[in-house]
């Protein structure tokens, strides 16, 4: 992952909606995407299965898709509302201003582009990860 303060950077982004909101991540980052209306029993093989806009504050989304990432203890899912017909596409990307790294923690949101005169957030998942196992008390490690 490309840290806060570093340079603009250019790397695949998949770009997809949670609670109303654009978000992007390092497609390298995902496993896999899954579709459909995911419930966490449906699918034994995640070992959690998290609602990213709950997570993150956000109103309730439609949930259609799952973006799955390993992890040490097995695939973990993120629940999202939808993934923009782009999918995955090489865009440049600018990184959270240092001044604003130290004051916005935890830190989850690590760059973020400018496209059709919308700014799209880039999420990194890693922190993501850690910030829901500080929220639920579970490791993550």
């Amino acid at each position: 992952m490309t840290s806060p303060a570093s340079a603009a950077s250019q790397s695949p982004l998949l770009v997809f909606s949670a609670g109303g909101l654009p978000f992007a991540v390092e497609a390298a980052a995902i496993a896999q995407v899954a579709g459909g209306d995911w419930q966490p029993a449906a699918n034994a093989r995640l070992t959690q299965s998290i609602d990213l806009a709950a997570l993150l504050g956000l109103p309730q989304g439609e949930r259609k898709r799952t973006l799955v990432l390993p992890t040490p203890q097995g695939p973990c899912g993120f629940q999202v509302d939808s993934i923009s017909r782009q999918e995955v596409s090489l865009k440049t990307w600018l990184p959270v201003p240092s001044l604003l790294a130290d004051w916005a923690k935890p830190l989850v949101v690590i760059g973020f582009v400018l496209e059709n005169e919308q700014v799209i957030s880039v999420l990194n998942l890693a922190d993501l990860m850690a910030h829901w196992a500080d929220k639920t008390g579970r490791n993550h490690s």
